[in-house]
């Protein structure tokens, strides 16, 4: 059975491309012949790249390819499932291709959506689909309550324990160590880890704000943040830092692309990891450093919430939104924003901080636990293995319509 994604470039490290590249990998490993048209990135060499999977690197701009190059790739490698993954907006010309694709290929859509209310300007994007595969448990009850005559599927991001997990203990107050001396610090009691790309709705500025003033109360505290310095779709960092006085907060940037194993250590030399998005449709930095065994501070909201909690214990804290707005932009006109005060967070921080010397001793086990118990990457790859196979054996929805003039 061949697949064809489009979706980020399996070598990004954005969510959706970290994401791909495990499922895609596990596929492969299955036997499944994978191929990738790697979007999300205007690539100057477009020459096709063999990995694990077959690359198409494209450089379309903002939708996800394009009629003519995604025509291409099918007449070329014949895919039994077409399986774009992102946001639907980024797919507009892909849906309206569907006559000609679903005669031969099945479109099954990984989708990812983020909030409330049910996005009714989807509908035209969905009945172009054989199935919707969702991301998270609440955007999979938003469309099972909303669409009656289509598969639709949950599987939640996954991740892999042996990338994150917690460290010895030397190697935790060896690298807490040299952070408090590469700042200057004579005692460093509290580190919140920041790990997001430099975009509005992360909140970026106001994470800094945020920390600034929980350090006038907590002067021993400093903030980790792994992002990059600056974003089209977010803002200039060292240019924020320095002209909203920032020179006597203790703020560590890492700007440099990581690994997961260096990516393992800020999590764990990290007392807590802290988000306040407002709008997330899963938020990989909440699973990853619930794995390595650090609590987490998180807006509850899309994704985010299923993983911080299980229903009856929380690994950390879930903020309630203090302010809902329904925000639009042309191509998804409604959706919530949910927005979580200074305050709101500050006072959360506080809490963990009163906590901090026995946080991870009762919080960090039985985190990990209940991410490798419900969102393994195993489990990712295994739930794709039967849904590929269920909808392989039904027969095609897609029925070509004939027309006689007389």
């Amino acid at each position: 059975m061949k697949l064809l994604f489009i979706t980020d470039d399996i070598r990004l490290n954005t969510g959706v491309g970290i994401q791909a590249r495990k499922l895609t990998k596990g596929l492969a490993n299955l036997g499944y012949e994978v191929v990738v048209i790697g979007c999300a990135l205007n690539h100057k060499d477009l020459t096709p790249v063999k990995e694990d999977v077959l690359i198409y690197p494209v450089n379309i701009g903002r939708e996800y390819g394009d009629k003519n190059f995604v025509r291409y790739v099918i007449d070329k490698e014949k895919p039994d499932f077409i399986i774009p993954f992102s946001d639907p907006r980024f797919f507009g010309y892909l849906f309206k291709m569907d006559d000609e694709i679903r005669e031969y290929s099945r479109i099954v859509f990984y989708h990812t959506w983020d909030n409330d209310p049910f996005p009714k300007f989807n509908l035209p994007f969905y009945e172009s689909c054989d199935a919707l595969v969702m991301i998270s448990k609440f955007s999979y009850e938003l469309m099972k309550e909303n669409i009656k005559d289509k598969p639709i599927y949950c599987v939640q991001h996954g991740f892999d324990p042996t990338e994150f997990y917690p460290l010895p203990q030397n190697i935790i107050r060896k690298e807490r160590e040299n952070l408090k001396n590469l700042v200057n610090m004579e005692n460093l009691e509290f580190i919140i880890f920041w790990n997001n790309r430099n975009i509005i709705r992360k909140r970026v500025g106001d994470v800094l704000m945020i920390f600034k003033e929980f350090h006038k109360t907590h002067p021993h505290s400093l903030l980790l943040m792994n992002t990059d310095p600056i974003d089209v779709e977010g803002i200039d960092i060292l240019q924020f830092h320095r002209d909203l006085g920032f020179e006597k907060v203790p703020v560590v940037y890492n700007f440099e692309k990581v690994k997961s194993d260096r990516l393992n250590l800020f999590y764990n030399i990290a007392d807590v990891t802290f988000t306040i998005t407002y709008n997330e449709g899963f938020g990989l930095c909440v699973g990853e450093s619930l794995c390595a065994g650090t609590p987490v501070v998180a807006t509850k909201t899309g994704g985010m919430t299923e993983q911080l909690t299980d229903g009856n214990k929380v690994y950390g804290i879930l903020m309630e939104p203090d302010v809902r707005t329904l925000f639009g932009v042309p191509g998804a006109s409604y959706i919530y924003q949910d927005y979580v005060s200074f305050d709101t967070a500050i006072n959360s921080l506080h809490t963990m901080y009163k906590e901090r010397k026995t946080l991870k001793e009762t919080i960090g086990k039985e985190a990990r636990e209940h991410i490798i118990s419900h969102f393994h990457i195993n489990q990712v790859i295994e739930k794709w293995d039967k849904i590929l196979k269920e909808l392989y054996e039904q027969p095609k929805s897609y029925k070509r319509v004939k027309l006689t003039t007389i």
